[in-house]
């Protein structure tokens, strides 16, 4: 009544009459609205299934999703990260926490990774143990991103995770039976150098037991020759001394154990093989010559092993020139690009068949009529554990060269950088 009022007053205005135009605009906008709300929905379809397939690919994966703040210092973690990191699903998570569930060996590394992400930003990866509550331990792999805020600052870590528990015990597994082989193979090489070891050993013996003789005969004297038995007992004193190094250099060759990782001279264990093998050199009649270049930098690896390679290597050109007139064999190291160090066993034997050149690395393929075609096999699986390489070429001269490449330790491959930065500039 009181609108009726107003509009016969004058005060408001009757409304218009609804138009045609009027209907087209609001069906043409109800139009747009409806495929923007169709849109958002199927968009949300899609965003569920890729989660979800997601979701699943990571149940199959057996991943374990991750995130850290570095500001506010929370982590949050998966339920199947939790259960990796034996959690308590209710238990607060921070760095240190978290921290606090990795092996105390393992602990500091990671720190100082996750740290430099943080720092630096990028991508990181590293694998490590967990301490589990019931006493044993969990290999898990991180692989994870830091991503920045506006200002590009680092602001979040995040990542997955996965349990390689098995694949370390595999690959430890692996290692132990690579191992076990190669200790019967050094056994088989030196059971082949028992006849002329036999004899190295039983020189200072001799010697000694000469001495020993002569010494009964020069106190037996009237007077005692004194000065005699101290030249004598200086000599089974070194007689003493060879014997032992031989049996130190067999024990170690013999020995069955951990590989055992260090900073060795590519020079010194090249010695230890020609110590090793004289006898049986000389025997062969066979001359050796050594060319080591000056100031070899160092390579990281396990002494025996290596020692190993080199004596299979020398034997088997040994074998190699049993029917020719010139038997000799040059060994040569040298630094090369890589940076590497590269030791060569050439021989003046006849070669190596073209065909053969890669199936002697093959096991139980063997040129040698009792060969069991095991001894290259295993010299080429041990330097690729130590991450070189070992292969044969023909000398157009005649004769084979067998080269073996080992990178350099990593700190040493530091330090020719730099060098080689400054000389550059």
């Amino acid at each position: 009544m009181v609108v009726g009022l107003a509009i016969t007053a004058g005060m408001l205005r009757a409304p218009t009459p609804l138009t045609a135009c009027f209907f087209v605009v609001v069906i043409a906008m109800g139009y747009e609205l409806s495929r923007d709300l169709i849109q958002v929905a199927q968009l949300s379809r899609e965003l569920r299934a890729s989660e979800r397939r997601a979701e699943l690919a990571a149940q199959a994966a057996d991943l374990a999703f991750w995130s850290w703040d570095p500001v506010r210092d929370e982590v949050w973690m998966s339920a199947r990260g939790r259960d990796l990191f034996d959690l308590h699903p209710a238990t607060t998570i921070d760095r240190e926490a978290l921290l606090a569930r990795i092996h105390a060996d393992d602990r500091q590394p990671l720190r100082e990774v996750t740290q430099r992400a943080v720092r630096e930003g990028g991508a990181f990866e590293r694998e490590f143990r967990v301490a589990l509550q019931t006493g044993g331990v969990r290999w898990l792999a991180v692989r994870g991103q830091a991503e920045g805020n506006r200002a590009g600052v680092p602001s979040l870590l995040r990542g997955v995770a996965l349990d390689v528990t098995a694949r370390r015990r595999l690959e430890r597994e692996v290692e132990e039976q690579r191992n076990e082989l190669a200790h019967l193979s050094r056994v088989a090489t030196l059971g082949e150098l028992s006849g002329s070891l036999a004899h190295e050993i039983n020189q200072p013996l001799m010697g000694i037991l000469s001495n020993a003789q002569a010494a009964q005969r020069f106190m037996a004297g009237e007077p005692p020759d004194l000065d005699g038995v101290r030249e004598i007992l200086a000599d089974i004193v070194e007689d003493d001394k060879r014997a032992g190094e031989v049996i130190r250099r067999l024990r170690g060759l013999l020995r069955k154990g951990e590989v055992q990782q260090g900073l060795l001279d590519p020079g010194d264990v090249v010695g230890d093989v020609l110590r090793v093998t004289r006898n049986d050199l000389l025997n062969r009649d066979i001359l050796v010559t050594v060319e080591l270049a000056r100031d070899l930098p160092p390579v990281l690896g396990d002494r025996i092993q290596l020692q190993q390679v080199l004596l299979n290597l020398v034997m088997n050109a040994c074998d190699a020139m049993a029917a020719v007139d010139r038997r000799e064999i040059r060994i040569v190291a040298r630094a090369v690009e890589g940076p590497a160090v590269e030791v060569a066993v050439c021989d003046s034997g006849p070669g190596v068949p073209p065909a053969d050149i890669e199936r002697i690395f093959v096991p139980f393929v063997s040129t040698k009529e009792h060969g069991m075609g095991l001894g290259l096999s295993v010299c080429r699986t041990i330097v690729a554990a130590h991450g070189g390489r070992l292969w044969a070429e023909n000398n157009a001269g005649g004769g084979a060269t067998f080269r073996l490449s080992l990178p350099l330790a990593p700190q040493t491959r530091n330090d020719r950088r730099r060098v080689q930065g400054v000389r550059s500039r």
